[in-house]
């Protein structure tokens, strides 16, 4: 059992920010046990995620990145469109306060900005390509960080490598049927999400990657008539969101619907008033 002034002590730490929490491990050499015991940084991470969530100032926070910042903000691409032929520099993804980075194309970099600490990825392994796609996420399991990278190998298959934060090294997953329409994996609930399409059915669908399993995964797109509408107008417009630890999917069209999948893995269109609302708090 703790000691009770242990308990205080934690209560009092996990409302800090971290670089106030960086300046109390020099206090002494038990708060400095503390406050690098991996059990606390799980607290206080998901004490100020849950912060974050109910300050609507702060809540929709997006990390961005961009070279070419007056170019982006003129035109409308995004990472998943025109922008990867116009840059070297990508952001991969980010999750817990870690933001992994490609500020070129022969490095990769995992970054703590409030520490301030850097780590190196190891190149991967892959042979040169035209395409390829991403995502950065946390597997709770074996407390561990990683990010996934997929290239094309033929016209109908994408190769898999995972690449583990722990043990700093690159491994194989596998290679699976889908081409991928869209390069950055949007994290929501423990998995990574792409646009893809399936060459066994020959239809759009969205695949998931689990970190937990080490697993793909296979969803649907909504059936509705407004859907089918839009993807016949405008078929490689779509795109992935997270919202409200929710996978949304929308159209690259200001003011249009927004379809949401709930618990049973089903699409529930919001209309247009939600997407209008959620334009305003994320951009």
């Amino acid at each position: 059992m703790a000691h009770p002034l242990y308990e205080v002590e934690e209560e009092i730490l996990k409302r800090l920010d971290v670089k106030d929490l960086l300046r109390c491990k020099s206090v002494c050499k038990s708060w400095s046990s503390l406050i690098s015991n991996q059990r606390f940084i799980k607290i206080h991470l998901e004490h100020h995620y849950a912060n974050d969530c109910d300050n609507e100032r702060i809540g929709h926070r997006r990390i961005t990145m961009s070279k070419e910042a007056d170019y982006i903000s003129n035109q409308h691409f995004e990472f998943d469109h025109g922008f990867f032929e116009l840059n070297d520099s990508h952001l991969l993804g980010s999750c817990n306060g870690l933001v992994c980075v490609s500020p070129s194309p022969s490095k990769i970099l995992v970054i703590n900005p409030s520490t301030r600490e850097v780590k190196k990825v190891r190149k991967p392994r892959i042979p040169e390509t035209d395409f390829l796609c991403w995502g950065f996420g946390y597997d709770s399991l074996t407390n561990d960080y990683k990010l996934v990278l997929g290239y094309k190998k033929d016209e109908n298959h994408t190769c898999f490598q995972v690449f583990s934060l722990r043990s700093n090294m690159w491994k194989v997953i596998g290679e699976i049927n889908y081409g991928f329409t869209s390069r950055v994996g949007i994290l929501c609930k423990g998995a990574l999400h792409w646009l893809a399409y399936a060459f066994d059915i020959s239809s759009n669908v969205i695949v998931s990657f689990h970190f937990l399993e080490e697993k793909f995964l296979e969803f649907p797109m909504p059936h509705d008539v407004r859907y089918r509408e839009l993807v016949t107008w405008k078929p490689f417009l779509m795109r992935l969101g997270n919202m409200n630890e929710c996978l949304c999917l929308f159209p690259d069209v200001f003011l249009h619907d927004v379809w949401v999948m709930n618990k049973e893995q089903s699409w529930k269109c919001l209309g247009r008033n939600v997407r209008s609302r959620m334009m305003l708090c994320t951009t």
